[in-house]
């Protein structure tokens, strides 16, 4: 992408710079940017705007040396809060907890995920071909759809030309639903969005419906962070469209795996997705070894 270079860099100049007084205009100034655009073109590339991926930065850094037992008061001036209070409250924001407990449970523990963290260690998973029947969303009309950005594109769509009741049945003793960009049989090369239910082979396809055959394949499987929905019904979407970025933009640079062109990638749902507070979701991604 035409402006991973300058990102690279730019987030080289907050890791240097990250105890003084960094400020979004003076990284747009060693960029030679616009503030406007560098604002923009930040968030683009990194899914969270600049100030936040900079409080967020400190923050970890901060646990780390909280960890090897800095005191927290020294960690606090270092990385530029007025007083030790202050600290504290942002770090409980950030990690769900105070920074004593973070100490013990970290020790305790050996490992905890901080809070917008995505996990870009991948499970790899054989799985055999299998049957959903769903919808067929298309993009509304003029929409130009980009996957990285258009995960979970099932929610706010139109279900009502088949009953809710129509497809309960369908997904009846379902193991979960999934959802998937793919190209239609008619070679138009648009885009269609499939949300539906995992079915055994046998099973019928209702009226309005469309059955979609996974092919089997060799998946990285992705699971996305739990984020609140009780507030938000967006929430899962954006981090499910944060996760399918951070697969393609970075973890395949540095894999041993590529991307399977032949296979399906899909989103797949279960009960996981109905925990409000903490709402997660796996992203199947078929891949080949490179080479």
């Amino acid at each position: 992408m035409p402006y991973k270079a300058d990102m690279e860099y730019c987030l080289l100049l907050i890791e240097t710079h990250i105890g003084e007084d960094i400020t979004p205009k003076w990284l747009a100034e060693k960029l030679g940017y616009s503030f406007f655009h560098f604002c923009h073109i930040f968030r683009i590339c990194n899914d969270v705007p600049v100030g936040e991926y900079i409080r967020r930065r400190r923050l970890q850094l901060a646990s780390t040396e909280l960890v090897q037992g800095k005191k927290i008061t020294e960690i606090a001036m270092d990385f530029g809060y007025d007083t030790p209070s202050g600290f504290s409250k942002a770090f409980r924001k950030e990690f769900g907890m105070s920074a004593q407990e973070y100490r013990l449970g970290r020790k305790g523990t050996g490992e905890l995920k901080t809070k917008g963290e995505v996990s870009m260690e991948p499970r790899l998973v054989k799985k055999d071909s299998f049957k959903a029947i769903g919808y067929a969303i298309a993009p509304r009309k003029g929409e130009h759809i980009n996957v990285l950005e258009s995960g979970a594109y099932w929610q706010g769509a139109d279900f009502s030309a088949v009953s809710s009741e129509v497809y309960a049945q369908v997904g009846k003793d379902s193991e979960g639903e999934i959802g998937a960009w793919y190209h239609p049989a008619d070679e138009s090369g648009n885009l269609i969005y499939f949300f539906g239910a995992i079915v055994n082979e046998s099973k019928s396809v209702p009226a309005g419906l469309m059955a979609l055959d996974i092919p089997a394949a060799t998946y990285a499987v992705f699971t996305t962070e739990p984020v609140d929905t009780t507030k938000d019904d967006r929430a899962l979407q954006a981090v499910i469209r944060k996760t399918w970025k951070m697969i393609f933009l970075q973890w395949f640079e540095d894999s041993e795996y590529e991307f399977d062109k032949e296979k399906f990638d899909f989103e797949f749902y279960d009960e996981r997705c109905s925990d409000r507070e903490k709402a997660m979701i796996d992203i199947y991604i078929p891949v080949k070894r490179k080479g």
